[in-house]
């Protein structure tokens, strides 16, 4: 199952994510989880030995299946984001629906995101993300990367 913990410990930093361009109104959007991008990036991440491995491959992509990840930046510099996972053996938090919503800034591609609330808890967490091309990257403790395309 270390595959399923790869994905969800980035997956929580999704609710931290945003993206855009060089002005609130032209960042203003909702963005979703790339699943392409994130199964190339789960490809990466795996030890060498499994990428060879079919059933660790489709185990990763049924775990990839059940993700859905969206964050809408609002041009008025604010952001919501909703994270959900499908049910992971062994992992009961990671069915469970995960809100958060927070400001952003924008300096050329940094994307710095400070929520105020996570599942309706206060909070202060701060995070910074890559904007370029109409794509977030947000890269996770270990190196995993989430990366939301805008829809």
């Amino acid at each position: 199952m270390k595959i399923a913990h790869a994905l969800v410990v980035p997956a929580a930093l999704l609710w931290l994510a945003a993206c855009g361009d060089s002005s609130a109104s032209s960042v203003a959007g909702t963005y979703t989880l790339d699943a392409a991008a994130m199964e190339a990036e789960a490809m990466n991440q795996m030890p060498p030995e499994m990428r060879d491995n079919a059933v660790a491959k489709e185990q990763m992509k049924k775990l990839l299946a059940n993700m859905k990840g969206e964050v809408r930046l609002q041009s008025d510099n604010t952001w919501k984001a909703s994270f959900q996972m499908g049910p992971v053996p062994g992992m009961p938090e990671a069915g469970r629906s995960q809100t958060a919503e927070g400001t952003w800034t924008l300096e050329g591609t940094q994307l710095t995101l400070t929520s105020t609330k996570e599942n309706d808890e206060p909070s202060s967490e701060v995070k910074t993300a890559t904007l370029k091309d109409g794509q977030i990257e947000i890269s996770g403790e270990g190196g995993q990367k989430l990366v939301l395309k805008k829809s």
